[in-house]
């Protein structure tokens, strides 16, 4: 599973009432919904060490699990 893979499964399932959109996961991490739709496609594989823990802390789970390390959130 790619970073983008688990980006946009955690996005898709971060509340039980309804997801998070790329939108408000850009607003929330700082950066922009371009970025998070091309890492969600895979068209952009990586992003910048200062904006994972962002991304980490918006969508409720670990930077070890956006990377791969863990299997779970």
């Amino acid at each position: 599973m790619t970073l983008g893979d688990r980006i946009k499964e955690a996005r898709e399932r971060k509340t039980v009432i309804r997801s998070m959109s790329q939108r408000e996961l850009a607003i929330l991490a700082g950066v922009s919904p371009v970025t998070i739709s091309r890492l969600e496609t895979n068209i952009q594989i990586g992003v910048k060490s200062d904006k994972i823990i962002p991304l980490a802390d918006a969508l409720g789970v670990t930077i070890d699990y956006l990377l791969g390390s863990e299997e779970g959130e």
